[in-house]
């Protein structure tokens, strides 16, 4: 990442903050580590992004969307988040960052992205559980691509994993299914990404 991107990403943490008092976009107790718990958790899926489409559901304050396209400005990145006010503040963050590669829809993901739209990668960060983000996504992702869901440190990776290689009740195939672990600098416990792909 370079230095302009990094006044970017500082940018963007400023204007969390700066609206977090009036949109609650995240926790009171995460602003204070906005930093280490959003923006380094977030970073740390560009070396699993894949293709030049990118979409990141329920984008909420950006995250992961937004420290990805500042570090990915080759690729075309859509973040999609139900919520009027936080798309008010995810359409600021891209004017005043100048993000030309990023495009912000509002709306449920079934009601605004058809059958044809296809993504090469799909983020999600404290929307559901995977099994659940696949079931809603899966179609939308190209025959390569891949889903990468941001798992809570809380939550049961393993079942998340047992669920998604069963086949679903409509009998489709499996889901190839793969862990990767990191560790955030100024958090304790390991950190992962569930990466899903088709079978």
């Amino acid at each position: 990442m370079n230095v302009s991107q990094q006044d970017q990403l500082l940018e963007y943490a400023a204007l969390v903050e700066k609206w977090n008092k009036t949109f609650n976009l995240v926790s009171r107790q995460d602003i204070k580590r906005l930093l280490p718990r959003h923006l380094l958790d977030s970073l740390a899926g560009v070396p699993l992004l894949n293709g030049e489409r990118i979409l990141d559901l329920g984008s909420g304050a950006g995250l992961p969307g937004v420290p990805l396209a500042i570090s990915a400005p080759q690729r075309s990145f859509v973040l999609l988040d139900r919520s009027s006010r936080r798309v008010r503040f995810l359409q600021q963050v891209v004017r005043n960052l100048s993000l030309n590669h990023v495009e912000v829809v509002e709306g449920d993901f079934g009601q605004v992205i058809g059958e044809g739209d296809v993504y090469d990668t799909i983020t999600a960060r404290g929307v559901t559980t995977a099994p659940e983000v696949w079931a809603m996504v899966g179609k939308q992702v190209s025959a390569s691509g891949r889903v990468l869901v941001y798992e809570s440190t809380q939550m049961s990776i393993e079942d998340d994993e047992q669920a998604l290689v069963q086949p679903n009740q409509t009998g489709s195939a499996n889901v190839k299914v793969e862990r990767y672990v990191y560790k955030v600098a100024g958090l304790d416990h390991n950190h992962s990404i569930l990466i899903m792909a088709h079978a």
